[in-house]
């Protein structure tokens, strides 16, 4: 459902206004083919880093569910068989990915733009904490198995609540990494502020995540601190749309007064005129997306509103809120395509 692979898209179309500046590139004293090749260098590194982290997170992905009658103890001891062996074989994974990790060079040096270099070490540096993250999951995972066997009757919650964690773990990741490749854009460019928009709508996400976990932990969670996160998210999104459109006609605005004195640069400045035009449908979606978590908002916020974890209206609007994240993709190589073609 959250796909990591989107980090490389985004990441990939964030290096794309870097490149489509010609005149930034003149004002370093580089062609416009220096450019693009040390964006060839760092798509290379991007996508073997990205490959790492997808390493790391394939735990989540090959967790075993829990079983429907899992108070059969013949049951419950099959599963928890099956899942000490996935718990070997996930520590297992991050082993291998913290040795890729040790293999993976430092990124390439960006010599037109040290913003960029920097947010590139910034997420080589991180890395190590995004699987001693997971590691320290998988303990938890462990202890919550001991507890099982020791017939522990709150491991069924512990259970629960870990598994609330598997789902939240990658949301964070792309929130960060979004938040990451936002401040490296800089305003000046819609990119920066529809990434910022997508990790806002990750906060949201991530509040409704907590209070289905708060639900778990007790009876009757409060509903206040979730419905504030998602109204601070809202609002948030709607700021970053309004901004971001706002950027894309100033965008449009330049590119269709540029002129290139090279070959290379006609073809960036090209590049640059198609990438401009995919934002406006993004933009359409984030707003979708805003509205829909804001629905949630104001259904929980009703007065006399108690918690449901089954409730009908808010997994109604919960499972709109991921397919709009999910065409998010879709709109993501639409515009790797749009860099990409003559």
């Amino acid at each position: 459902m959250r796909r990591v692979g989107i980090l490389l898209a985004a990441l990939l179309v964030a290096l794309s206004p870097m490149a489509l500046a010609p005149e930034q590139a003149r004002a370093q004293a580089q062609s416009a083919e220096s450019v693009q090749s040390e964006l060839r260098d760092v798509a290379v590194w991007s996508l073997n880093a990205t490959q790492v982290v997808q390493r790391a997170f394939s735990i989540i992905e090959t967790m075993p569910p829990a079983p429907d009658d899992i108070n059969n103890r013949g049951v419950r001891r099959a599963w928890i068989a099956t899942s000490r062996t996935w718990s070997v074989g996930a520590r297992e994974t991050l082993r291998s990915a913290r040795a890729a990790y040790a293999a993976l060079p430092p990124p390439p040096v960006i010599t037109f733009s040290e913003s960029l270099s920097a947010a590139l070490r910034q997420q080589y540096q991180r890395m190590p904490s995004v699987i001693d993250g997971l590691a320290a999951y998988i303990d938890r995972y462990d202890a919550m198995f001991t507890a099982f066997e020791r017939n522990d009757p709150k491991a069924m919650t512990a259970f629960a609540a870990n598994s609330i964690d598997a789902i939240i773990l990658p949301i964070a990741h792309m929130r960060d990494i979004n938040d990451l490749t936002a401040a490296t854009v800089g305003a000046a460019h819609p990119q920066s502020h529809l990434l910022s928009s997508v990790a806002r709508s990750y906060d949201g996400m991530i509040a409704l995540t907590n209070l289905m976990k708060q639900g778990i932990e007790m009876d009757n969670p409060p509903l206040g601190f979730a419905v504030e996160e998602l109204d601070a998210a809202v609002t948030a999104m709607r700021r970053h749309v309004a901004s971001g459109r706002s950027a894309t006609t100033t965008m449009r605005q330049e590119m269709a007064m540029a002129r290139g004195q090279t070959p290379e640069e006609v073809a960036l400045i090209a590049q640059a005129r198609r990438l401009i035009e995919t934002y406006p449908v993004s933009f359409d979606r984030e707003e979708e997306m805003a509205r829909t978590l804001d629905g949630i908002s104001r259904h929980l916020a009703a007065p006399g509103r108690r918690f449901d974890a089954d409730d009908p209206v808010v997994k109604a609007l919960y499972d709109k809120v991921v397919d709009l994240d999910d065409a998010r993709v879709a709109d993501q190589s639409a515009r790797q395509a749009a860099v990409a073609s003559e």
